[in-house]
């Protein structure tokens, strides 16, 4: 496998950047957010070494080409606001998943619109994927807007422990 360094991007607000354990404490102040987690089913956080394990669990899977994880933060500060990956690829046929969340109060800022623009032109054009999928639960109506209105498809539904998901699909 082919390593590259790791693509730090910028937007016109946005710095996306590798994650680092100065950044434990705000991914867990995000996945113990009420707001951010109540469309997913994850583990529970409890603890700052939970989110430390998770940023080490982020280094490896960048490090082993299984995922690209980024925190998003606002160019004048580092301190981190969201996440946004691309992961689970499938070389085959240049696909792969992103998924992304942003601290609610950076909801409605277009925030979260920004960086999805910048990933998926980096996931299209810089790692020339043809599909980029999100999957959402389907009660998840901000995310399911924001999706469309960047052009995904609602392809398929399944059920994933209690919740039903819809996968997006984007393709060029």
């Amino acid at each position: 496998m082919i390593r590259i360094s790791f693509p730090e991007l910028e937007t016109e607000r946005l710095h996306l950047r590798k994650l680092n354990k100065k950044d434990a404490n705000q991914i867990l102040k995000i996945r113990t957010d009420k707001e951010v987690i109540k469309y997913v089913e994850m583990g529970e956080y409890k603890s700052i070494e939970d989110a430390e394990n998770f940023i080490v669990r982020a280094e490896n899977g960048v490090h082993e080409g299984e995922i690209i994880f980024w925190g998003i933060t606002l160019k004048e500060t580092s301190k981190v606001i969201g996440t946004i990956c691309i992961w689970n690829f499938d070389k085959n046929i240049h696909k792969a998943e992103i998924g992304f969340d942003l601290l609610p109060d950076f909801h409605g800022l277009g925030i979260a619109s920004e960086a999805l623009d910048c990933v998926l032109d980096y996931g299209f054009h810089k790692m020339k994927l043809k599909i980029i999928e999100g999957y959402t639960n389907i009660e998840n109506k901000a995310a399911i807007k924001l999706l469309t209105r960047k052009g995904f498809e609602k392809m398929d539904e399944f059920t994933e422990g209690k919740m039903l998901m819809g996968i997006y699909w984007l393709n060029i």
